[in-house]
C-alpha cells in the first residue's frame, strides 16, 4: 500500500503506507490482480474485512459498507 486516496475503501479501512494486504474477507491476496478481482465483489457485500501486515504485526481491519 503506497497511499490511500481520500474517501477510498482503503482509507476507510485505515490502511497506511507500507501496509501489505494479506487477505480480504478470508481470501488470500497474492497480487494486484487478486485485489482487483475481490474489489468487484464489494458491491454485493455489507462488510469488508482485511488482514494486513504492518511492520512486524498482523492486524485485522474491517469496514461496514452502508447501502
Amino acid at each position: 500500500m503506497e497511499q490511500a486516496p481520500p474517501g477510498s475503501l482503503a482509507q476507510k479501512l485505515g490502511l497506511q503506507p507500507g501496509d501489505i494486504i494479506k487477505k480480504v474477507n478470508g481470501q488470500n491476496v497474492a497480487s494486484a490482480g487478486d485485489l482487483a478481482r475481490l474489489y468487484t465483489q464489494f458491491a454485493t457485500l455489507s462488510l469488508v474485512q482485511a488482514e494486513i501486515q504492518r511492520g512486524q504485526s498482523t492486524l485485522q481491519l474491517s469496514y461496514q459498507i452502508q447501502p
